[in-house]
């Protein structure tokens, strides 16, 4: 097999039925299109928003797409959908992360104390009275910064992804399934993208909500909940993958509460947050080629109690999009139409590009075809690889310049 390195240039024009702005196609490779395979897949990336436990909807989702062949190239996820998508991206399927969910008791999980029945019974009655504690130092009252440092659920996560980051030598990229998470710098509000280190700690960084968790301390920095910044990732998503630019954002943010259901602080925090980052919330969805909002508005971010329901909801509700998704790609696949004017090359040999002429040269083919072509062409001269960027390709038509490594 040639492992060959060559740039190759075509000069088309692109007519498209339906506006996507960029197209990233890879042929052979690691990550790539098999040149070989006939069997038809759907990769899509998925940027997941936080929201509680209505993100559990994820999972149903997750197990819905496996079973039309929707096939996941990259995550993108904050909070909820942060720990849900590092999970998945690093082999659980959804039946585990299902089984994992009825196992949890997210009472104790989301804590710090230990269980209850462990404890004597004078301090089982003392711990009953306070929503938190509050410690002295030398008569110096040393009030908590949230309600828990949440060290089960971060030894949890710790147990479950450690094989997870040893194979992937701590790169989030070289997981079964490319993954980032983000979260937010307090100490300068910026953004930070977590790509690389342990996966636990990235995970717990996303899900830091403010007054329920503590953050995570690095450096000088900060790391707490990247839905402040960041209610769902759809830009960020676009880097984890060459096989599509075509992502599915899934959203389970928190609807704003009614009265009567804003019952302690965090409930206050939460609504807030919401109110606050509508407006990014919005912008990032309007960049999504599909939205998923599944219909959980009679559930809250405390519904954990309910994970049965919401994860069904999720696989019904995911059957249903996965079946839009699938027609739209394809019809995107047939209505983009490439009129190939010109061929050229900085370094393959002459009578490769030749080789190369009588397929596309001065055709008009779609994007199917076109990729049917370089699956071929590939296959033919043992390439490892092909590397194929297309980039704002309107639904008028348009002079592209497209590059192929």
């Amino acid at each position: 097999m040639k492992i060959t390195s060559f740039f190759l240039y075509l000069l088309i024009t692109c007519t498209a039925v339906s506006i996507f702005s960029s197209e990233k196609i890879m042929i052979g490779g690691i990550e790539g299109i098999d040149p070989t395979s006939q069997e038809k897949t759907y990769p899509v990336l998925l940027a997941l928003s936080g929201g509680g436990a209505r993100g559990l909807t994820i999972i149903g989702i997750l197990k819905a797409f496996e079973e039309k062949n929707i096939e996941i190239v990259g995550i993108a996820g904050t909070s909820m959908g942060g720990i849900i998508g590092g999970l998945y991206a690093s082999g659980y399927s959804p039946h585990e992360l299902e089984d994992f969910a009825d196992e949890l008791n997210f009472g104790t999980l989301f804590s710090n104390s230990p269980p209850r029945n462990s404890m004597f019974l004078t301090k089982r009655e003392g711990n009953e009275k306070h929503l938190l504690s509050i410690r002295f130092n030398k008569l110096k009252p040393v009030f908590p910064k949230a309600l828990t440092a949440g060290q089960e659920l971060t030894s949890l996560l710790t147990r479950l992804t450690t094989k997870a980051n040893y194979k992937c030598g701590s790169d989030f990229s070289k997981l079964p399934i490319p993954f980032l998470t983000i979260s937010t710098d307090i100490v300068s509000g910026k953004q930070v993208i977590l790509q690389n280190g342990s996966i636990a700690e990235a995970m717990r960084a996303t899900m830091a909500f403010p007054l329920a968790f503590t953050g995570v301390e690095r450096g000088d920095q900060i790391l707490m909940d990247g839905g402040m910044v960041t209610p769902i990732p759809v830009e960020l998503a676009r880097r984890l993958s060459t096989k599509t630019q075509y992502v599915v954002a899934v959203n389970t943010t928190s609807k704003l509460a009614k009265k009567d259901e804003i019952l302690n602080p965090i409930d206050i925090a939460n609504q807030v947050t919401s109110i606050m980052t509508e407006d990014k919330l919005q912008a990032q969805l309007a960049k999504a080629d599909f939205i998923i909002e599944p219909p959980i508005d009679a559930y809250l971010s405390s519904h954990f109690d309910k994970r049965d329901a919401l994860i069904e909801i999720g696989y019904q509700y995911g059957l249903e999009k996965a079946d839009e998704i699938i027609s739209q790609l394809q019809h995107k696949k047939i209505s983009t139409i490439c009129n190939i004017v010109q061929i050229q090359s900085q370094s393959l040999p002459q009578r490769e590009i030749e080789s190369l002429q009588p397929y596309l040269l001065n055709q008009k083919v779609s994007m199917e075809n076109l990729v049917n072509t370089l699956k071929y062409f590939t296959y033919q001269n043992n390439y490892f690889a092909l590397d194929i960027s297309l980039n704002d390709i309107k639904s008028d038509t348009t002079d592209m310049v497209k590059k192929f490594l």
